[in-house]
């Protein structure tokens, strides 16, 4: 039975007043949850002074410090300039990179580029972002002609839902010099499971991925101590590896991202609580 994304207003005796269904809903979602997650990022902003915000002071207020604190100490560690999200709804993590841009007071030049099938979230992402440099794709074949070698691949989980085969995200993986995702591995075959959304997502064969992967990956930390994750239910615990990853044509950048992330106590204390391994994918079985 096919199911379809509901987005429902309604009163206290559960009367529907208002209801939006499939992708307006969809976006709908997605444009208030992302909005909002901007607007707290440029008021935290708006708190750092010419004298800087002491970052043991900030980083408590920092959001979604997996998505933003990650991605930004990994895009320094790689030395990277081209930043590429797939799944980039309204480019929050521009703000996130900006932000701690500023409050590191390290003044880097990028160029962003993001993937969405939605044409609302795209139009919304060059409205919020027209200063930037930034070039938004809809759909994924655009990217054939793009040369991506001296690209950061950003990508929380979408991938999962882009590819339903091991090997072609593989390929489409060794395309780029490095990146910080989050992903879900099974640690047999590649398996393909219906979400209660009515989506489907993939779990990519460990063994298979290993196999055709080029270059240097590493586990950081599981997603269950961030977040659930709703396509892992009723999953045996054992069978597959959901958590984020750093990876890169140089070996020698992991070393350097464990510098960025052990170089302050505070965020040294977070990487604790998350259990972070830095271990090498190969290494699982």
């Amino acid at each position: 039975m096919k199911k379809e994304w509901h987005l429902t207003l309604s009163d206290n005796t559960g009367k529907i007043i208002r209801q939006v269904k499939g992708f307006d809903a969809y976006d709908s979602w997605h444009f208030l949850v992302r909005t909002k997650e901007i607007f707290a990022i440029q008021n935290l902003e708006k708190k750092i002074t010419s004298r800087r915000l002491q970052f043991n002071n900030f980083f408590p207020q920092l959001p979604r410090k997996d998505k933003f604190l990650f991605l930004y100490f990994a895009i320094l560690a790689s030395k990277s300039k081209n930043i590429f999200e797939l799944g980039s709804s309204s480019c929050e993590f521009i703000d996130g990179i900006n932000l701690l841009k500023k409050v590191t007071n390290k003044n880097i030049r990028l160029s962003y580029y993001g993937l969405d099938h939605s044409k609302m979230m795209n139009q919304i992402a060059k409205k919020i972002h027209p200063k930037e440099n930034l070039k938004i794709f809809q759909n994924i074949d655009e990217l054939k002609n793009l040369n991506l070698k001296n690209f950061f691949l950003h990508d929380y989980g979408v991938s999962n839902y882009v590819f339903k085969d091991t090997k072609k995200f593989t390929q489409f993986m060794n395309r780029f010099n490095c990146g910080y995702s989050q992903m879900l591995f099974s640690k047999e075959e590649t398996i393909v499971r219906q979400q209660p959304s009515g989506k489907k997502i993939t779990f990519f064969s460990l063994s298979e991925f290993k196999k055709y992967y080029k270059y240097n990956i590493y586990f950081l930390f599981p997603t269950s101590l961030v977040k659930k994750w709703s396509a892992l239910n009723k999953m045996n615990q054992k069978s597959y590896i959901a958590g984020y990853f750093f990876f890169s044509r140089n070996s020698k950048d992991i070393i350097k991202l464990k510098k960025y992330l052990y170089s302050n106590k505070k965020i040294k204390s977070y990487c604790n609580k998350l259990k972070i391994q830095f271990r090498n994918l190969r290494s699982f079985t």
